[in-house]
């Protein structure tokens, strides 16, 4: 991997892993830990802290990606970065993108310091904003930002988002200082209900951005993009034939529900492969600790794909030829007095930018 992909990516990655920490903590905040659980007020504050550090998280990943795009849009060094950002914020999509996501994130900071309810249901409006940035600065904005596929990846960014990051608050938790939380059973059967959800939202739009983005079924090991993206869907159907473990096997124990057919097959397999009966809390809490593990590699298979050309740009010179003539409507409309100019930036932004 070049070094002019390696940096961005582990920028991308580092902010992909925080906006999952945000939208996991808030999705177990509202979703998983019991209203009526007064036990659980420490979990409650644990998953405050979170979101709070996660949004500080990702105003400095919003920083640092914003010094990178003006720099791969006007080139130079540092000091050329610098002086082309008020361009890149006012002229470019990515720079509208930017100052929504950034706004969101001030407000967000400034919910977190409230323990009220009604402040932790109002998180979810700017969540969505920093979601659907995410998603919009990526590739799937590039047949507008209101397509199908646009939507899709926002849904698939979002679902994906409370799910995996649900899995590393989980396992964030079981670490803590303060350790386990108390009512596990309930707390599991919560998660794996919404992991559930998120996982078919994950897989029908993932399917169909794949659709979208791969021009045929041989791209996936023809192409940088579809052998990354191969990686991926590997990682991720491990990740969820862990989750399968846990929410057929390990969840009718905790529930004291065993005899269920799934249950009985995992068991199965387990003998078969001479391992012995686990405690049902301490395999539940050992399954949520490697999945946070497969949820870091997957995010970091993303953050690489960010990076790359989608395949279908080598095959449709369509594409091309709108960006060149967006680029050349840029250059027209440019003020010759604006330094440096936007047309130059957009010029050497990467072949599947989209400027407005």
């Amino acid at each position: 991997m070049s070094a002019d992909i390696l940096l961005p990516a582990l920028v991308r990655w580092l902010d992909l892993v925080a906006f999952a920490a945000l939208a996991g903590a808030a999705g177990l905040a509202l979703a998983v830990v019991p209203p009526d659980a007064p036990e659980l007020d420490g979990v409650r504050r644990a998953l405050g802290r979170i979101c709070a550090a996660a949004t500080a998280a990702l105003l400095a990943t919003s920083a640092a990606e914003l010094v990178l795009r003006a720099h791969t849009m006007a080139g130079g060094g540092l000091e050329t970065a610098l002086a082309a950002m008020p361009s890149v914020l006012a002229r470019t999509h990515f720079g509208h993108l930017w100052t929504l996501r950034a706004t969101a994130l001030a407000l967000l900071l400034l919910l977190s310091g409230s323990a009220r309810p009604a402040a932790r249901w109002a998180t979810v409006l700017p969540i969505l904003a920093v979601g659907a940035a995410t998603s919009l600065t990526g590739h799937a904005a590039d047949h507008g930002d209101l397509s199908l596929a646009a939507l899709a990846d926002c849904l698939h960014v979002l679902a994906s988002a409370v799910w995996t990051g649900g899995l590393l608050c989980l396992a964030g938790l079981a670490r803590s200082r303060t350790g386990r939380p108390a009512r596990v059973p309930a707390l599991a059967r919560r998660f794996s209900r919404l992991a559930g959800l998120c996982l078919l939202a994950v897989a029908v739009s993932g399917a169909f951005n794949a659709w979208v983005e791969l021009p045929s079924v041989s791209a996936l090991w023809t192409t940088a993009y579809g052998r990354v993206l191969a990686v991926k869907v590997a990682f991720v159907l491990a990740l969820a034939g862990l989750g399968a473990e846990n929410r057929f096997r390990i969840v009718p124990a905790l529930s004291a529900a065993r005899g269920n057919l799934p249950a009985r097959w995992f068991d199965a397999v387990r003998r078969r492969m001479g391992a012995g009966a686990v405690d049902a809390e301490r395999g539940f809490w050992r399954l949520v600790a490697r999945e946070a593990l497969l949820v870091l590699a997957v995010l970091g298979c993303t953050a690489v794909l960010v990076q790359l050309a989608p395949p279908r740009h080598q095959h449709h010179p369509v594409s091309s030829a709108r960006y060149e003539r967006r680029i050349a409507n840029a250059a027209a409309s440019e003020s010759a007095a604006s330094p440096p100019p936007a047309a130059k930036a957009l010029a050497k932004a990467p072949a599947w930018f989209e400027p407005p």
